[in-house]
């Protein structure tokens, strides 16, 4: 730990877009180890925690908008994948809203999050607030689970933070699977 706080110590500020970067891309465990580096006064709480937000924000927001142009280029002509665009638009409808506000959470989930709901169509007016919120969640979650945890968590995380995130991974392509399938169960294919 102290070899990772000398490290952030040493590059200073540009610990901040790093970590915004990271926040655009990934849910992994480096929020959680920031917010204990502030918690050891290492770094800022108030600029990790804007990092976080608006990189998450800011991630997802691309990712939705890159799935709202591509979505419709790629399934032209292509029945198979209009057909998945299709069902996926019906699964955001039933499960969008949940979806939008805990995908960050498992590990992978970034993968599987806001480009599917842009391919499907999904409205940016309803798309952006429910982002907005889960950002605050997800950032708000990795603030409090590194200030208050600090060094111990990280270490529990070493060691069960792979358990967790197949559990949260499992929890999440069973959602995925029963939405799927009531999506094609309503398109009469069954």
């Amino acid at each position: 730990m102290e070899m990772a706080l000398g490290f952030v110590e040493r590059w200073g500020a540009w610990v901040y877009p790093a970590l915004a970067l990271y926040a655009a891309v990934k849910s992994g465990l480096l929020p959680v180890f920031a917010a204990g580096a502030a918690a050891a006064g290492v770094l800022d709480l108030g600029l990790v925690a804007v990092a976080l937000f608006g990189g998450t924000v800011l991630g997802e927001e691309a990712k939705f908008h890159a799935g709202r142009w591509l979505g419709p280029r790629l399934s032209a002509g292509r029945p198979r994948l209009s057909r998945a665009v299709e069902r996926t638009r019906r699964a955001a409808e039933r499960w969008g809203a949940a979806w939008v506000l805990l995908y960050r959470w498992p590990k992978g989930g970034r993968t599987l999050g806001a480009l599917p709901l842009g391919a499907a169509g999904w409205s940016w007016r309803r798309f952006a607030p429910l982002n907005l919120a889960g950002a605050a969640i997800w950032s708000g979650g990795m603030l409090g689970l590194g200030w208050l945890g600090g060094a111990a968590m990280l270490g529990a995380l070493d060691r069960w933070g792979g358990a967790v995130t197949a559990l949260l991974l499992v929890a999440m392509l069973v959602m995925l699977g029963l939405a799927w399938r009531g999506a094609r169960t309503r398109e009469g294919i069954a």
